[in-house]
């Protein structure tokens, strides 16, 4: 809590934006790490602190949300393995409607379920926004590192896409 000179709470100040980016995936199993590419790039556009920050994790499932209390703003970059895409390709998610998602670094239960247990057990403290650009990988089951082709591609236009539901919480870059 602030206090001004005067000694009264400063409400404006304790109403700072919490935003957390989470890249999930191991970076050792090629396609996997594509959100740890996609998250070096924010780096590069953006400015942590003040709220902001942005971190890579391999944990999945239930282990997301303890990573995610006390946030009020969620962005999670996910590798996903969806039936009818192809590997490249880039969709934007809410909880509501990211059920039909296969994730494939978040593999320990749904998302959207996680969410809805850190809401049971952990009320009031889990984002009231989370937002999940999924992107469409190939191989995730050989130990390497690097990107095939078209996971590669799509690292530019997820980026953007980062940007544009950022800016849209009120977070520009640098």
């Amino acid at each position: 809590m602030s206090i001004s000179d005067d000694g009264h709470r400063c409400p404006e100040e304790d109403a700072v934006l919490k935003a957390l980016v989470l890249a999930l995936g191991n970076s050792l199993k090629g396609d996997e790490g594509v959100a740890q590419v996609v998250l070096e790039e924010l780096r590069k556009r953006l400015r942590t602190g003040d709220g902001l920050e942005l971190t890579g994790s391999v944990i999945g499932g239930i282990a997301l949300i303890n990573r995610m209390l006390g946030f009020d703003k969620v962005l999670i970059i996910d590798p996903d393995q969806t039936p009818g895409r192809s590997p490249g390709d880039i969709h934007t998610h809410t909880p509501d409607t990211m059920e039909e998602m296969l994730h494939a670094a978040s593999d320990a239960g749904s998302l959207k379920r996680n969410l809805e247990l850190g809401e049971k057990f952990y009320p009031g403290q889990m984002p009231k926004e989370v937002a999940v650009i999924g992107i469409e990988v190939e191989d995730i089951d050989h130990f390497r590192e690097g990107l095939t082709p078209a996971v590669a591609a799509a690292v530019p236009k997820t980026v953007e896409e980062a940007m544009r539901i950022l800016k849209g919480w009120g977070i520009d870059g640098t």
